[in-house]
């Protein structure tokens, strides 16, 4: 950091960079300073404008709107402010707001569900407080809340949990530290007591995992001793339950947090005996367990902690703080660890779950468990980390019957056998199940009165409306609406006057009951209302005619026309016996399962849900079987449908297409595939190219064949060579040519070296063949190798004095030259340390280019 400072607070702003603001300097005295931390470039930048208050001790919270509200903290003097100052980071400036009405520090700041912050306890110099205050974003100003505390508390633990209530525990005050716990709810504006703490303590860390229990962990005893239990809140049952196990090292005033997309507990910090704490743990909610991690670079306490946003998941980084020494530090490191994520936190039934992570070790498998609350069997998954050690798999579907249902995913790596977590729901997201003017269909149940016989008739139909008691219903499920009417007559009779309860109201019904029926009194029918979808697919091939083993491209469209979406929507295509699956190109959204490239089979798409009017055009292209008749007609059907949504027009729900093959006198599909290695490849090393050219029929390609190499720009041209071909190139192309026929089948590989560009980038190369013989298959004859380049710089440095020998007290000049020998560009900073001996005085440094500080 540009400042060494402790007590501070890191806030992860909206675009990814993270406001360091305020803290205490080596002397004490609080800081109206702060900078911004910019992962993309590793840099922290000075901001210009100042805090209006300097402060320590404060609490930073990210408002709704993308600010950060800065309340209460140690002034100058060490007394407690009431100053509250808010960041702006669309203009960089800090601008002091309405003031608390009571000056604390050592409070909590939570943001509650409706975006309101409240500032709990604390204390103003001299006593522990019970006040409560609620700052509004919209006024920008604070209350006090109509509760208090019913004990007053300072450097207590705030959570908020699922249910919206903020459970606020332990924390000191006159009396010392204390094991009671409270329980705000911001509906009512109300406190009352929760169970208490096994232990009493203060200065410890709570932190919400993934199943809703809270894990407060360290802090202080009643006799200000440092603790090495830990204990669970459970929401459900207003209970605190001391854990079995231990920390690996007593501490208080410690970090202890969830770690982003990975669901275990950081613990890290802090203090023991006064003394800095050194070491970090984790607690992992599977194993009920700590286990010690890598220890910091650099013990440390009152230090700054956040995460990053994505693309930079499994870091936190911790910045400043106080070292063993009680000196403030300007250095920050980071902790690198594994997640675990969704695309999205809540699916709809149907929805294809994309499940990803990074951070892993490259190559390794990682094993995915998801279970169910609803206590349906688990579901195993497998994935793949690629060379960065990072995954994502798309095989989970949610299911109609997971309504409501909470999945806890579990990843474990098999060689590094590092674990994470993630959880997601199937929230039984509600919709209107039934526009205005919605038509019912009304089918056969039995009469609930019990004076009535017979059943009504097979349907009729009745037109219902919204009522304003909201009718919701989970999406894509059938929706029972019950509807009542009194008879007139016992038999044939035609009721009318129906009435409803909610959530509909019914418009000028009739239902006519079969004859037999007998009875008076009220009658039941329930209609069933299935949000139906008109699904169509059309078809085309081309071309038309084909050859034997020529290529044959199929482009089917499928629509919906409405009235509603479709949910859980599959498009099936049987490919013809005479063909084999080359590939698919699906519409975003889809996913496909097919046969292995070569083989016939069925090409199966899906979506979770198709809107009304929304269309879905696919692609697929197979090859016809060489050994396939002249003249023979090849019919494939492809259909449309949803599991879920009923359709009214099921007759525009397959298509056709037919082609026919006809043998063409000359014809040779050429294609070219590509490799590259190494991959990644140093800056400046070597990079081998192989291009491989086939035929596969069924005619001899005629010579001249003529390959072309678009080479990258940054490559530098070595040579070309294959059996059988003469080639030449420059550092953007090369040329080669094969000056006999080639036969069905593979010609001899073409190599082709250069040398890597200097700086590191991904670079993309093509190659494409050609011959005079027709081609049925255009979309093979190129092939395309892309090659990550790593960077490196080669730096080194030259040491010269004058002079030498030099008298006692006379002035000593050392010369520092560096140089890179690159490859590529060295990156800053570049940093030079220079160890003067003993007995020297400094008198000075500079360099065009370079900021120098120095001492003796």
């Amino acid at each position: 950091m540009n400042q060494a400072r402790a007590g501070h607070t890191a806030t992860l702003l909206a675009n990814g960079t993270v406001l360091i603001a305020g803290g205490k300097d080596a002397a004490g005295r609080p800081l109206a300073t702060a900078e911004l931390y910019d992962p993309a470039i590793g840099h922290y930048t000075q901001l210009a404008a100042s805090l209006p208050a300097p402060v320590w001790g404060h609490t930073a919270t990210l408002l709704n709107d993308g600010s950060v509200l800065i309340a209460g903290g140690e002034g100058n003097g060490g007394l407690p402010v009431v100053a509250a100052q808010l960041f702006d980071p669309g203009t960089g400036t800090f601008t002091a707001v309405g003031s608390m009405a009571t000056p604390r520090s050592h409070h909590t700041a939570t943001q509650l569900h409706d975006g309101r912050l409240l500032v709990a306890g604390g204390t103003d110099g001299s006593n522990a407080l019970a006040t409560l205050e609620v700052y509004d974003p919209a006024t920008r100003t604070f209350s006090l809340a109509p509760s208090a505390l019913r004990t007053p508390r300072q450097a207590h633990t705030a959570t908020l949990l699922n249910d919206r209530r903020l459970l606020l525990a332990g924390g000191s005050n006159s009396l010392g530290a204390l094991n009671s716990a409270e329980l705000y709810d911001p509906a009512a504006g109300t406190i009352r007591a929760g169970a208490p703490l096994n232990v009493p303590r203060t200065l410890a860390s709570a932190a919400l995992l993934l199943d809703g229990t809270v894990l407060v962990a360290g802090g202080q005893s009643g006799q200000n001793l440092d603790l090495d239990t830990a204990e669970v809140y459970d929401p459900a049952t207003d209970s605190f339950t001391l854990l079995p196990t231990r920390m690996s090292t007593a501490r208080s005033g410690h970090l202890g947090v969830q770690l982003l997309h990975n669901g275990k507990l950081l613990v890290s910090g802090g203090t023991r005996g006064g003394q800095v704490v050194a070491t970090a743990e984790i607690y992992d909610p599977v194993t009920g367990t700590f286990r010690p991690v890598d220890t910091p670079a650099s013990a440390r306490w009152l230090f700054g902690a956040n995460f990053f946003a994505l693309p930079y998941p499994g870091i936190l980084l911790a910045t400043g703080g106080l070292d063993s020494a009680q000196s403030p530090l300007a250095s920050s490191e980071v902790f690198f660890y594994p997640t675990l994520r969704t695309d999205k936190r809540d699916y709809l039934p149907g929805d294809r779950v994309a499940i990803m992570g990074e951070g892993w070790h490259p190559n390794e498998t990682v094993s995915i468990n998801i279970h169910e609350s609803s206590g349906d069997p688990d579901t195993n998954l497998t994935a793949t980390a690629d060379v960065i050690g990072s995954f994502i798999n798309q095989q989970f579907i949610v299911q109609i019957s997971d309504q409501g249902v909470t999945f806890f995913a579990t990843a474990t790596g098999h060689a590094s056998r590092w674990t994470a977590q993630t959880m997601f729901t199937d929230g039984n997201v509600k919709a209107f199940a039934a526009p205005s003017g919605t038509t019912f269909t009304l089918t056969k149940s039995a009469f609930s009165n019990a004076t009535c016989s017979g059943a009504p008739s097979s349907t009729a139909t009745v037109t219902g409306v919204n009522s304003s008691s909201g009718n919701t219903s989970g999406v894509g499920n059938t929706e029972s609406v019950r509807l009542e009417a009194a008879a007139s007559s016992d038999q044939n009779v035609t009721f009318t006057n129906w009435s409803s309860s909610n959530p509909f109201t019914v418009v000028a019904p009739r239902a006519i009951c079969a004859p037999g029926f007998s009875g008076g009194g009220s009658r039941d029918y329930f209609a069933n209302y299935a949000g139906g979808a008109d699904l169509s697919i059309t078809k085309t091939d081309s071309p038309d005619p084909v050859a034997p083993g020529g290529t044959l491209t199929y482009s089917i469209n499928v629509g919906n026309a409405g009235p509603n979406a479709a949910v859980a929507v599959t498009m099936s295509d049987p490919l013809p016996s005479q063909t084999t699956f080359q590939s698919v190109a699906p519409p975003a959204g889809w996913s496909c399962t097919t046969p292995p490239v070569g083989t016939t089979g069925t090409v199966s798409c899906t979506t979770s849900s198709l809107a009304s009017g929304a269309p879905a055009s696919f692609t697929i292209v197979v090859q016809v079987t060489p050994a396939t008749a002249d003249g023979t007609t090849i019919s494939n059907t492809a259909t449309v449908s949803s599991s879920v949504t009923s359709d009214p027009t099921s007759t525009n729900n397959s298509a056709t297409a037919t082609t026919t093959v006809t043998v063409t006198t000359t014809s040779a599909d050429l294609s070219i595939a590509k490799t590259d290695a190494p991959d990644p490849v140093s800056a400046g090393a070597t990079l081998t190219y192989t291009l491989t050219v086939s035929n596969a029929g069924p005619s001899t390609a005629a010579a001249p064949i003529n390959v072309t190499d678009s080479l990258p720009p940054g490559v530098t041209f070595q040579g070309a060579s294959g059996a059988g071909w003469t080639c030449s190139g420059t550092n953007t192309s090369v040329a080669c040519t094969r000056a006999s026929t080639l036969p069905p089948g593979a010609a001899p590989p073409i190599t082709i070296l250069v040398t890597a560009p200097n700086e590191g980038s991904t670079i993309t190369n093509t190659a494409s063949v050609s011959s005079s013989t027709s081609d049925p298959d255009s979309s093979n004859n190129t092939a395309t190798a892309s090659t990550t380049v790593i960077g490196s710089a080669d730096l080194s440095i030259t040491k010269t004095d004058a002079p030498d020998p030099v008298t006692a007290g006379a002035a000593l000049t050392y010369t520092l030259t560096v140089s890179n020998a690159g490859p590529s560009t060295a990156a800053a900073p570049i940093n030079v340390t220079d160890s003067l001996p003993p007995g020297v005085t400094f008198q000075g440094a500079s360099g065009a280019g370079w900021t120098c500080s120095g001492t003796n």
